[in-house]
């Protein structure tokens, strides 16, 4: 099950170990992914976390804080771009390019998101894809 090579790529926040191990991956163990995928939130550190959702940090924390919330952040994009590239609609994938993941991810995990799609799924289901996000984005 190719779970394990994702899920290292997630932890890693590693892209282009994504796309390759995502493009190993056979179509009918995609939805297997997905479903993982739909449950599993990537690691965050202890302070990031208490600093988030249990009362904040101190100044002297700060950096370390900024540091994990970035790398939080980055890994969260990189299951995103796995999210989207399992997604076997491309309507679907369109949807879930509008959850609340895609709002904090640095631009450049995004950029990246978008190179892992054209590694991964094939031409029909981009285009689709693409004429989606017009759509949505026209409204």
């Amino acid at each position: 099950m190719p779970w394990e090579a994702v899920r290292a790529r997630i932890d890693a926040a590693d892209l282009d170990g994504l796309a390759e191990a995502l493009a190993a991956a056979t179509p009918s163990e995609r939805p297997q992914l997905r479903a993982t995928l739909d449950s599993f939130d990537p690691h965050m550190d202890e302070l990031t976390w208490r600093a988030r959702f249990g009362g904040g940090h101190t100044a002297a924390e700060a950096p370390a804080f900024r540091r994990g919330l970035a790398e939080y952040l980055a890994r969260r994009g990189v299951r995103g771009a796995a999210i989207l590239a399992c997604t076997e609609r491309a309507a679907d994938a369109v949807r879930a390019a509008h959850e609340p993941w895609v709002a904090d991810t640095p631009r450049d995990v995004l950029a990246g998101a978008a190179a892992v799609l054209l590694r991964v799924r094939g031409a029909a289901w981009r285009t689709t894809v693409a004429r989606g996000l017009v759509r949505w984005a026209a409204r």
